[in-house]
């Protein structure tokens, strides 16, 4: 498995016998050898135009995904006939499938160019081309020597794809030397980490590449996107894919289907973007997908599901594949954490009083002591140490936080006044030389 960078330095290579993936990104593949030039497909993972982006994205027909000759003449749609997603899910580790076919509808070959997002968090670790009966599988190449191994099958005939990575989130899919009628099938795999917040996990799948500002001065494209690479974004032709003009869709459609296996019981499902089917399994699997398996993909696919209860829970995974196997112990906190099952903190205060915090800054260090003493656990312990070119100490040692010690804090922190010099360090010994509780 490999994990992109925050730049795209590699690309991934599939080719007929040679086979490079490089770190970071293009994945290379060909196959047979076909003769004529080839014309080019600009495509993209679009968005809707919304009103006043006409003029900044170009040319009205700019989001449609369409193939372009050599000379700029557009020739039709996009070859990308579909894209279909499959995620399996165990507990908070999601393996995640996304198969593309494309299909050259033209009389002549073709080479499709798409740009589409992905998981910022996941690590892409596999890459298929399926040519006929063959199917081709990618290793990682640097990424200009991706590039070159991809550039010279295409010159060479050889139906060839590259899988660059443009930023964490973006990939652009190059498939060369499409022939006529031919349909390809490209399958990306990536292993990604699910978010756990308020007691849900959730599954992202994004579909559109948004508009984004690019400033700098023009300097030409590199890429197919509406925007030209700049001093400041130099590959902004490469980032920036076509936007579908308003009250128009993109050209293909996107299937999703998820297999979830919690290891815990799942209290709730949740799709608010999307009409989507549920089949449970038991109460901690189900099988989730999109109702409508033609569905356009103009925003991200979102599903939550609920894991944690009123109290602790804990589950289980396991994996075996021959004789060699491992399992996932999870740990899952109450969905609310009250007052007595939080677990005692003991808390040093340091208050700054010398003259630079005369007025408000020391009124503010009261109020805040004063919110924190009335929010203290009653099983809490806490010491407070003022200082300016002294220390003050208010207990012998941290007292527990009842009634009686935040009287005697309250009236300690009233007291304070700003004089003197700062000398925070023998304040800060002082806090780190008490035993720990």
């Amino acid at each position: 498995m490999f994990k992109s960078g925050k730049r795209a330095h590699g690309a991934l290579c599939l080719a007929a016998s040679v086979i490079a993936l490089t770190l970071s990104a293009p994945w290379l593949a060909y196959a047979k050898p076909v003769a004529s030039p080839t014309k080019r497909i600009s495509s993209a993972s679009t968005v809707r135009q919304a009103p006043g982006l006409l003029n900044q994205f170009g040319k009205e027909d700019s989001g449609s995904l369409s193939a372009i000759s050599p000379s700029g003449k557009p020739l039709g749609k996009c070859p990308l006939k579909h894209t279909d997603v499959k995620a399996e899910i165990s507990g908070f580790v999601s393996r995640v499938k996304v198969i593309q076919q494309f299909q050259n509808p033209f009389p002549e070959k073709i080479e499709a160019v798409y740009t589409f997002p992905l998981s910022e968090s996941g690590a892409v670790d596999e890459m298929l081309m399926k040519v006929g009966n063959r199917t081709i599988r990618g290793e990682i190449k640097k990424r200009e020597e991706a590039r070159e191994i991809y550039e010279r099958a295409k010159a060479q005939g050889h139906t060839a794809s590259l899988l660059d990575q443009e930023r964490t989130n973006i990939f652009t899919q190059s498939v060369a030397n499409i022939k006529p009628g031919e349909t390809i099938e490209i399958t990306i795999s990536y292993v990604d980490l699910l978010p756990y917040e308020a007691g849900n996990f959730s599954f992202v799948f994004p579909t559109v590449v948004g508009p984004r500002f690019i400033p700098g001065q023009a300097l030409g494209n590199q890429g197919t996107g509406w925007a030209s690479d700049t001093d400041k974004v130099p590959d902004a032709s490469r980032i920036t894919p076509p936007v579908t003009p308003k009250g128009t869709r993109a050209g293909h459609d996107i299937s999703i289907s998820l297999d979830i296996d919690a290891g815990v019981p799942i209290l709730d499902l949740q799709s608010k973007l999307h009409e989507v089917t549920i089949t449970k399994n038991g109460d901690r699997k189900a099988v989730v997908a999109l109702k409508d398996m033609e569905t356009i993909p103009n925003k991200d696919f979102v599903l939550s599901w609920q894991v944690a209860g009123e109290k602790l829970k804990s589950g289980y995974l396991t994996h075996k594949t021959g004789d060699k196997g491992y399992f996932s112990l999870m740990i899952l906190p109450p969905k609310r954490v009250t007052p007595e099952t939080v677990a005692p903190k003991e808390m040093i205060f340091l208050i700054d009083c010398s003259g630079s915090q005369s007025g408000a800054p020391l009124e503010k260090a009261k109020e805040t002591m004063s919110y924190i003493l009335d929010h203290m656990n009653a099983n809490d312990t806490f010491q407070v140490i003022a200082f300016n070119n002294q220390q003050t100490v208010l207990f012998d040692k941290p007292e527990v936080a009842d009634s009686s010690m935040r009287a005697q804090a309250r009236k300690f922190i009233a007291g304070l006044s700003a004089n003197g010099g700062t000398w925070m360090a023998p304040a800060v010994e002082k806090a780190c030389a008490i035993p720990a509780d």
